[in-house]
């Protein structure tokens, strides 16, 4: 899953600009959307500093 990070550095012109509204989290608020019999949890984030990742495994 992906989502744009709390500390994205286009966000002001995202939203000023844009009107571009979004649900901005960090890496323990993308943790804590994993279903809770996940393991193997990786969040990380893009080189841009904009995406944010979670990859995790379910059995």
């Amino acid at each position: 899953m992906t989502n744009v990070h709390a500390d994205n550095p286009e966000k002001f012109g995202m939203e000023h600009l844009l009107e571009w509204y979004l649900i901005y989290r960090d890496d323990p608020g993308m943790e804590a959307l994993l279903p809770e019999n996940s393991h193997g949890h990786r969040i990380y984030v893009d080189a841009t500093g904009v995406n944010v990742f979670a990859e995790a495994t379910i059995q």
